[in-house]
């Protein structure tokens, strides 16, 4: 089985997008909060995200990297999945999917809600998100075992 992580760019921007630069200015005067702070100047910049895999720490994938899928004790198998996110709150919710690139069956996913461990005042990563595979979809043929 090969596999491709499936495009998270709308659905996570969408997540992790808090206001747009323009509004930050306004919104601070109308709450009291002060920009210049560090977590409000990061929210003011544009919402962004790398992804990549690693089950401790955070190691950037590129189009059409492999995975490296793990034999679980328990019988199944999964990939580690991680996530550099810039400019947004230190709680992000993260839908990590993944599709078998021969029938482009969705065999991963999963919905996570993550605080991230901040590198900096705008950046954190999270890593080692299980992404469990779901072959029973592909349990046809010579596709049955990953």
């Amino acid at each position: 089985m090969t596999l491709r992580l499936a495009t998270l760019g709308t659905a996570l921007a969408a997540l992790i997008s808090c206001e747009s630069p323009d509004a930050c200015p306004e919104e601070a005067q109308e709450t009291g909060l002060q920009i210049g702070t560090i977590a409000d100047s990061c929210r003011c910049n544009e919402a962004s995200f790398d992804l990549g895999t690693g089950d401790s720490s955070f190691k950037t994938l590129a189009e059409g990297d492999e995975i490296t899928m793990i034999y679980g004790p328990q019988g199944g198998w999964h990939i580690w999945g991680s996530v550099r996110v810039k400019n947004t709150r230190d709680v992000v919710k993260i839908h990590f999917t993944a599709l078998d690139t021969v029938s482009q069956m969705t065999v991963v996913d999963v919905t996570n809600q993550v605080a991230l461990a901040m590198e900096d005042e705008c950046t954190g990563p999270y890593p080692g998100m299980y992404g469990f595979l779901d072959t029973d979809p592909l349990a046809e043929g010579e596709l049955d075992t990953p």
